[in-house]
């Protein structure tokens, strides 16, 4: 997960993988939908906001100044709460997400994914 609510999959062999070998997950969902990698002026947004809804049909093709656009038009760009976002999702869908941050600390614990930092003050 990275410090801005993404999750991470391991994926060493991606053109695009972070250190450590890590792309962000809505961008290998939207790659294997479509078929190609993305470009480096090409970005995805998640329509309903949830950063974690990684489903196909959630996530659009956009470039960095039409994402900014769509995010201040929508509430996208503001810090939503855990609790605002788990209000609208499905039982089904937050036991998957349970399920993955439930994985994502099993892999801190082994240290095979690094610790979230602290947050500054």
């Amino acid at each position: 997960m990275t410090e801005y609510g993404y999750a991470l999959v391991r994926c060493a062999s991606h053109p695009r993988a972070r250190a450590g070998g890590y792309v962000l997950e809505h961008r290998l969902a939207w790659e294997e939908a479509n078929g190609r990698f993305l470009e480096r002026d090409e970005q995805i947004h998640h329509i309903n906001g949830d950063k974690l809804d990684n489903r196909p049909d959630n996530l659009q093709l956009t470039t960095p100044s039409a994402h900014m656009a769509l995010d201040l038009m929508t509430d996208h760009g503001k810090r939503r709460t855990a609790s605002i976002i788990a209000a609208h999702r499905t039982p089904e869908s937050r036991k998957l997400q349970r399920e993955r941050m439930t994985e994502i600390w099993r892999q801190r614990r082994l240290g095979l994914l690094p610790l979230p930092k602290s947050p500054k003050h």
